[in-house]
């Protein structure tokens, strides 16, 4: 099981934390509208944290769950990170901000964190990648 952090619009930045099962089907691609003043903001508050390597988007969409298709991003972190904490605590709240003021209400961001040791679920598109 893995847990995903996920922020709908309106919430009052207090993400929900979603189970993923193992098995558990997950499609994902890139939407037919693309998000871009997102993209923007977010790859803007990106290049503030050097421990973020790169970033990835798409839609997500799991048939077992009564939500429909959703935006989702994956953050990679450099290998100097061990666990997302640092992530959580530093980076989360201000992605909270970015939703709340770009999306519209009810639209909902899952927000994923990955050690550099994971690969960004296939599908979705790198829109960051911090140059060296």
């Amino acid at each position: 099981m893995a847990s995903v952090g996920s922020l709908e619009s309106g919430s009052g930045g207090k993400p929900d934390s979603v189970d993923l099962w193992k098995g558990e089907v997950v499609y994902s691609g890139i939407p037919k509208v693309i998000p871009d003043l997102l993209l923007e903001r977010l790859a803007k508050l990106f290049r503030s944290f050097e421990y973020i390597d790169e970033a990835f988007f798409g839609q997500v969409y799991i048939p077992s769950r009564k939500e429909l298709p959703h935006v989702a991003v994956q953050v990679k972190l450099d290998r100097s990170q061990r666990n997302t904490d640092r992530f959580q605590e530093e980076v989360s709240p201000k992605i909270d901000l970015v939703v709340e003021e770009v999306l519209r209400k009810n639209e909902t961001v899952e927000v994923i964190a990955l050690l550099s040791k994971d690969k960004p679920l296939s599908g979705l598109k790198r829109f960051y990648h911090r140059s060296t």
